[in-house]
């Protein structure tokens, strides 16, 4: 199986059991899960781009809005981490093709986050850090973004089945 997804009414990743209620139906256990993933998700696109407008949040809100959205980010990272050491583990064999450019995809976002956060940090109005170049960084700092944002679309059009699947199935919205 592709190990990008999480698990069908088959399988279930390491672990699932101790996190679920076991008197819930497989069916709501997924949308559950499905439903947090989609909800941190929107949050961090959504975040990102206020954050990139800094005209509507202003320098204060766009850092700590930076900051929180770097540890949901991470919060992010470590509900995968199971699926991307599978990948990692095998990435140049018995890995599928997808789930290898998901992977490299996924760095590459991690990576323009860890920037981003960097230079983000170095120009704050808390750390008040005497920069030399200042123009450089705020360069870097808005190129990685622009960059990083790409990728995140890429990662939707590429993820756009999951996406479409989960809201059409109400995993965002409560059962009724």
């Amino acid at each position: 199986t592709d190990l990008h997804i999480p698990f069908t009414r088959t399988s279930k990743p390491a672990g699932i059991k101790e996190k679920l209620h076991k008197s819930e139906p497989i069916e709501d256990r997924v949308n559950q899960n499905n439903r947090r993933k989609w909800w941190i998700d929107a949050i961090l696109f959504a975040g990102f781009i206020v954050a990139c407008i800094m005209d509507l949040t202003g320098l204060e809100i766009h850092q700590w809005l930076g900051i929180f959205l770097g540890l949901l980010a991470g919060y992010h990272l470590l509900t995968h981490m199971d699926w991307v050491n599978a990948v990692a583990e095998r990435f140049f064999a018995g890995t599928k093709a997808r789930s290898r450019l998901y992977l490299v995809l996924d760095l590459a976002i991690l990576s323009g986050f860890m920037i981003i956060i960097g230079t983000g940090l170095l120009m704050s109005t808390w750390l008040q850090l005497p920069l030399a170049n200042y123009t450089f960084w705020v360069a870097i700092h808005i190129t990685v973004t622009t960059v990083t944002l790409l990728a995140i679309a890429i990662k939707m059009v590429l993820h756009w089945r999951w996406l479409a699947t989960c809201y059409r199935k109400r995993a965002v919205c409560p059962s009724q």
